[in-house]
């Protein structure tokens, strides 16, 4: 199914497990509740495409453009979204464990209270989002910038932060818990909370 073109299709509850959707057209499309286990949407067109309470596990979205896409509710482990185009992107309550962000533009992502452990955000951009309650242990936050975003409540237990940028976040609450590598002006932003 590389490069078909499903724009505004509404594929509720489908099954797409193991399809490669490569190049395909999916913008506006509704695949919410859909099972898509193993498929390759790589340099797929998915521009405010709904995936709400589907099961994602083990797929790959490489260089897709995800812009305003809907992932909320899913489970969505072990998924290759490196370099993936993901402004605006809803991601709340989402299982996301074991997935790689390398490279992702998430301006303004919505990831509330997502379970993002031993994710690899490697130079990934996430500038104001809103991230509070999102579980990162373990994850990698290697040159990943982080400023202007809400950590209120956010898990960062065992995280490596090298050369993260946190500049005019918000961490309430915020856990760094034996965190690595943790950046300087991290350190003093925390220290000045506790005086």
């Amino acid at each position: 199914m590389d490069g078909v073109d499903f724009a505004n299709a509404r594929l509720f509850n489908c099954n797409l497990s193991g399809a490669s959707l490569q190049h395909a057209n999916l913008k506006w499309a509704a695949l919410d509740g859909c099972t898509i286990i193993g498929a390759d949407f790589t340099d797929a067109d998915l521009f405010h495409t709904t995936f709400d309470e589907g099961v994602l596990d083990g797929s790959k979205f490489t260089r897709a453009n995800m812009f305003g896409a809907n992932l909320n509710l899913v489970t969505a482990r072990n998924v290759d979204f490196s370099n993936a185009y993901m402004k605006d992107i809803a991601m709340e309550e989402s299982d996301l464990s074991g997935s790689k962000f390398k490279g992702c533009f998430m301006q303004r992502a919505v990831l509330i209270n997502a379970q993002l452990t031993n994710t690899n955000f490697f130079t990934a951009v996430l500038t104001g989002g809103a991230l509070e309650g999102s579980n990162f242990t373990n994850a990698d936050l290697t040159r990943a910038l982080i400023n202007g975003v809400r950590l209120d409540h956010a898990l960062l237990v065992d995280t490596d932060l090298l050369n993260a940028r946190f500049v005019n976040s918000v961490l309430l609450n915020t856990d760094f818990t034996s965190a690595r590598n943790m950046p300087e002006h991290l350190r003093l932003m925390l220290e000045s909370r506790t005086r």
